[in-house]
């Protein structure tokens, strides 16, 4: 009879949000809901996640939920009318058209659900002919002793770029969202970063404001911290599997599980980590040493036996490396010479050397620039080795770079600097051809795309 007694009270909670949210003009619609629990004619919830009555559930998970329109001749629902509640309280959501001609609702806490927790969610939701449905659902949060694992990479990727410049006149760092190469972006809010980097699929920006370590999404607003240890913890990294941050904190390598919150020291150094990134199926870990080392030396762990086998001949001022796709091989700038070296197939190949070589990005070809006195030269070579190419020669306009990133469509962006003008460009490579992206963002120091 309790249980009963507390869904009903729960349900007239939610009732009464709804019934304020329609009278302070948030619900468009001439007819707000009526509270009776009944299903609309044309709307049904595919599904919940978590589904009604799991258990167990990790305290940082998200809330989702799929509603399609299944009628012959389907209306679509109205964005404007849905109202959700998590415990009684109406939350903030991303919207996401989907395919049965509905929307996929993604609520995200910024603060992890407690331990040994039941969470109740409601649902009111009118299709453009304003027909309701409503639906409400309950599951449990673990308790503190269960690991269970979750993601929290599961929005739509992020089709853009990201960078961190330095704008004009400015003594702070700023990072920067490009959803496309037309030139509009968008301020990441919040101070200025160390280092920023996307999800694995796209999902958030991960940056280090202020020392604690965010997850950002520019389309919905969205922005969670993961981290809560102020001003020590910078140059995030997710794993692909969606719940390892490892970053760096006053010279130690932590693995921050998201799922309950663990911590591990991989390992510590003098200077700590920077540049971390995991290999595609989360088996390695890869990083330089940190910021002010004298000689930065390339660190890569195989996670499964907590075992470091960076091949010796790559700990030499190493500037720069990158991860191929299929996570077997690493593509590394070390000691004025590009390296390329399969993890699992002995001594790293060298494929050009020269005498200052930067930023390199592995795809079909491995990218690079040859930095000269009179300019520079952004080349590629197959991993395999052969011919270097000239991809984009800047020494006619006395040009260098500053940053760059492929994605892997073959579209390359690089930050230029003209004689103190700084610009970010674009260039198809396919077609031989590109444009100026941005003119005003200011001294960029890193591009992250994909």
């Amino acid at each position: 009879m309790g249980k009963y007694l507390i869904w009903l009270l729960y349900f007239a909670v939610f009732m009464v949000f709804v019934f304020i949210a329609c009278d302070n003009g948030t619900e468009p619609d001439p007819e707000p809901p009526n509270g009776d629990d009944t299903t609309s004619t044309t709307l049904v919830i595919d599904f919940w996640t978590p589904e009604d009555g799991a258990v167990d559930i990790s305290t940082g998970s998200s809330l989702y939920v799929r509603i399609c329109d299944t009628s012959a001749a389907p209306i679509g629902v109205n964005p404007d009318s849905v109202f959700l509640t998590v415990n009684g309280v109406g939350v903030t959501f991303a919207t996401i058209f989907n395919t049965c001609n509905g929307v996929d609702l993604r609520y995200i806490p910024t603060v992890d659900f407690e331990h040994g927790t039941t969470v109740f969610a409601a649902i009111a939701v009118a299709d453009t002919g304003n027909n309701w449905l409503y639906d409400t659902i309950s599951f449990t949060i673990e308790d503190f002793w269960d690991t269970t694992q979750y993601s929290i990479d599961t929005l739509n990727p992020l089709p853009g770029f990201a960078v961190r410049s330095r704008p004009v006149g400015s003594f702070t760092d700023q990072g920067a969202y490009f959803p496309n190469t037309s030139g509009t972006y968008t301020v990441i809010p919040g101070g200025a970063p160390y280092s920023l980097s996307f999800t694995p699929k796209r999902s958030f920006i991960l940056t280090d404001i202020d020392g604690n370590i965010w997850a950002y999404n520019p389309d919905y607003s969205i922005q969670r911290q993961l981290t809560f240890d102020p001003a020590t913890e910078k140059y995030p990294a997710l794993s692909p599997n969606g719940h390892t941050l490892v970053f760096t904190r006053d010279g130690n390598i932590v693995l921050h599980n998201l799922a309950d919150d663990s911590e591990e020291i991989l390992a510590s150094t003098a200077q700590g980590g920077r540049d971390f990134a995991f290999s595609a199926d989360s088996q390695y870990l890869a990083y330089r040493s940190g910021a002010g080392s004298i000689n930065p030396k390339i660190f890569v762990w195989r996670l499964e036996d907590r075992e470091e086998i960076a091949d010796p001949s790559l700990y030499n001022e190493v500037d720069c490396f990158d991860w191929s796709q299929d996570g077997n091989s690493i593509a590394v700038i070390s000691n004025e010479r590009l390296y390329f070296w399969r993890i699992d197939a002995g001594f790293p190949a060298m494929l050009y050397s020269a005498d200052n070589l930067k930023f390199v990005n592995l795809t079909d070809y491995i990218y690079f620039v040859d930095s000269q006195p009179t300019g520079d030269i952004i080349m590629r070579v197959l991993p395999s080795g052969g011919t270097v190419e000239t991809v984009i020669d800047l020494r006619p306009e006395a040009s260098t770079v500053e940053d760059m990133a492929l994605n892997n469509g073959g579209e390359l962006v690089y930050a230029k600097n003209s004689g103190g003008t700084y610009t970010i460009e674009y260039y198809k490579i396919e077609l031989g051809s590109g444009s100026t992206v941005s003119s005003d963002i200011g001294q960029t120091r890193q591009v992250n795309w994909y």
